[in-house]
């Protein structure tokens, strides 16, 4: 599917006109505040706040006992859960009151506007996966020259060095990556708008839907700002913690603690240069590893003690290199079906407001 670009909209976004709806407030001195009581009215809303909280909590958790250490899997369980909260969320659509009161066509536009940015992030994020698993097929290059018997030796090792010495130097499309670092940009000026109070929603199916719809955006938001800064290794996105998420959700403890969880470990990382996911720092390890014995390599003969040592050193790079691609075959994964399902949500909620005023 192609989506328009949205890297410069200036506009309301669906946070604006949505916590209009849900009748939040701003002040400088108190924050965003939410009319708690009118959402703790239904049941479902109340479900759906507390089973976030808790899913947050677990991705909370799945990162605090590793010592600040971001992994695919990590990812994985992050991005799965911005899937099933979308989901959720939009499972709330047939409580909605149709047709929409008048006005309230300007969340469904915004709504629109903001998901294609979403998608417009998901793309970029695609294809920076895509990269990262075209310049791992040079790693596969250098395990089976080292594995194969054509050639001398010295032929063998030289390939395999050419095939690493690339691996480690700057790769990837240059406009994708520029494109990754608008990416925060653009999670950024989505989580910077402030709603206001103009109006309150009396209709609880309408005000549920849209409450769900609000946390699943905060939380997508969020969560694919992590997913930026994990493959950036940019601190564009450090400022998420900061933001002032409404506090009177089950949900919004647990997400500010899991931001500033995230926040510092990405400083962490970032300010002592170190890989920020864990099969990547030992991919980079077993790799400057590989390297130094096979520039030491003076005795190509088949008894050599060096021609052990590489042997070892590429079954090792085999195995790491077999971890991450798993982890990266997740993630891919995990961004497709997000993507497929904030279409089909898409096209879901359209399909139901034109039902409904038909």
């Amino acid at each position: 599917m192609r989506t328009r670009n949205h890297h410069h909209y200036h506009g309301p976004s669906l946070f604006s006109t949505i916590g209009q709806a849900l009748n939040f407030h701003n002040s400088p001195k108190h924050g965003l505040h939410h009319n708690a009581a009118a959402i703790q009215s239904d049941p479902r809303a109340a479900k759906f706040d507390v089973m976030l909280a808790e899913r947050l909590s677990t991705l909370e958790l799945a990162l605090a006992p590793t010592k600040q250490r971001f992994s695919l899997a990590w990812m994985d369980q992050a991005l799965v859960l911005v899937t099933t909260t979308i989901s959720e969320a939009q499972s709330i659509i047939p409580g909605l009151e149709c047709p929409l009161p008048e006005g309230d066509e300007q969340w469904v536009s915004e709504y629109l506007e903001d998901t294609c940015r979403l998608l417009d992030v998901l793309n970029t994020l695609r294809k920076v996966v895509g990269d990262l698993e075209h310049r791992l097929l040079l790693l596969h290059l250098a395990v089976s020259t080292l594995e194969s018997g054509h050639g001398t030796r010295q032929e063998r090792y030289a390939k395999a060095r050419k095939a690493l010495a690339e691996f480690t130097s700057p790769g990837g499309s240059s406009t994708t990556w520029i494109a990754v670092k608008s990416c925060c940009g653009v999670l950024r000026e989505m989580l910077e708008q402030r709603p206001g109070f103009e109006k309150d929603l009396p209709h609880k199916a309408r005000r549920s839907f849209l409450s769900a719809l609000y946390a699943a955006k905060v939380v997508a938001v969020c969560v694919l700002g992590a997913v930026v800064a994990l493959f950036s290794g940019s601190n564009a996105t450090l400022g998420i913690a900061e933001w002032e998420i409404p506090d009177s959700f089950a949900w919004s403890p647990t997400l500010r603690a899991l931001l500033e969880l995230v926040r510092s470990s990405l400083q962490h990382k970032i300010t002592r240069f170190s890989p920020l996911v864990v099969e990547f720092a030992a991919l980079e390890v077993v790799v400057e590893e590989l390297q130094a014995k096979l520039g030491g390599v003076t005795d190509f003969g088949e008894e050599s003690e060096s021609c052990s040592v590489i042997a070892d050193g590429a079954r090792k790079l085999a195995a790491v290199l077999k971890s991450a691609e798993e982890g990266l075959d997740r993630v891919r994964r995990d961004m497709d079906k997000l993507f497929h399902v904030i279409v089909c949500n898409r096209n879901s909620l359209l399909s139901y407001l034109r039902r409904s005023d038909s």
